[in-house]
């Protein structure tokens, strides 16, 4: 298994937010760490409260070679779901 995924950092601090707002997007870069080239074909959340968040993906690259990156927009919505 050649591909690896390495996200910037292990938290995301989204600030407070109060219900009916949505956060500043916060820009997370994903790189691949490995030694071949990674596709990316999706970029999904995963939890229970994955609906009350927004990953804007319209800047992610459709394959990363070793070494390089890519970023996606995270935002937080609490009256979302």
């Amino acid at each position: 298994m050649g591909d690896v995924v390495q996200q910037s950092g292990d938290t995301v601090a989204l600030g407070t937010v109060a219900v009916g707002l949505t956060s500043v997007a916060v820009e997370l870069t994903l790189s691949n760490v490995g030694t071949a080239t990674l596709d990316l074909t999706e970029a999904a959340l995963l939890g229970g409260a994955q609906t009350h968040f927004f990953l804007n993906t319209a800047t992610l690259a459709a394959s990363l070679e070793p070494g390089e990156s890519t970023t996606v927009d995270l935002a937080f919505d609490p009256s979302n779901g």
